[in-house]
């Protein structure tokens, strides 16, 4: 319901609001109005249904952060052999 116009004759309402905190389940939203006569109105009671939230997969992202370092540190260890062994060679020339 976010970022809805409503229009009835020269009245414009624009509805944006989150409904946070809400359990896992279906809720009923219904919007009332009413104006300085005293005349009341009421929307269409929608029913939304609230998903579970999913979690974010942090064990896929903690197994891709120590392949990754384990990654670093093999290529570092890698060429600063490399370099050594190659100073090392120069310097018996």
């Amino acid at each position: 319901m976010k970022n809805q116009a409503f229009t009835a004759a020269l009245h414009s309402v624009i509805l944006i609001t989150t409904l946070s905190n809400l359990g896992k389940d279906e809720h009923m939203v219904t919007a009332y109005s009413w104006n300085t006569g005293g005349n009341v109105g009421a929307s269409e009671t929608i029913v939304p249904t609230v998903a579970a939230q999913s979690t974010f997969p942090t064990n896929i992202l903690i197994a891709f952060v120590v392949v990754a370092l384990v990654g670093v540190v093999y290529f570092g260890l890698l060429a600063f052999i490399t370099r050594l062994k190659k100073k090392n060679a120069t310097k018996r020339k």
